[in-house]
């Protein structure tokens, strides 16, 4: 995980971050099949990368923050599971709001997705999706 601070250019502040970790605990690959981000930007060094693979037991991290006062962070992720079928993980925190996340999927009968939230502070959250067998 990445300090606050780190992501902040010289005199810049990080306002709201969220780290999120993408947990591969299946037997199956996953690929990144798009992404986007609805509010702040991603970290240049913890960012998706179109077609990236996820191989069973690797840990991702994606970051997603905001170094403009009174924004908002969020985003979306699409992953295509090599079984088939898709799996959606979405999150925002608005400005003077709780941070909310959820996920959906689609003919991945064979996986289920699980989230756990932590470390939540005024200005930073660890978020982990954990995809695995059924």
């Amino acid at each position: 995980m990445h300090n606050n601070l780190e992501l902040a250019g010289p005199g810049e502040t990080i306002y709201r971050q969220v780290n999120l970790t993408v947990s591969d605990s299946s037997d199956t690959t996953l690929f990144v099949n798009s992404f986007n981000l609805s509010g702040g930007k991603w970290d240049p060094n913890n960012q998706p990368s179109p077609g990236e693979i996820i191989s069973p037991g690797n840990l991702p991290n994606f970051i997603n923050f905001t170094d403009a006062p009174f924004t908002a962070v969020g985003g979306m992720i699409n992953l295509g599971p090599a079984s088939g079928g898709s799996i959606t993980i979405n999150w925002s925190w608005p400005y003077g709001g709780s941070f909310q996340t959820s996920s959906s999927s689609s003919g991945t009968s064979n996986l289920k997705v699980t989230y756990q939230v932590s470390g939540q502070t005024g200005t930073s959250v660890n978020l982990q999706y954990i995809i695995s067998n059924q």
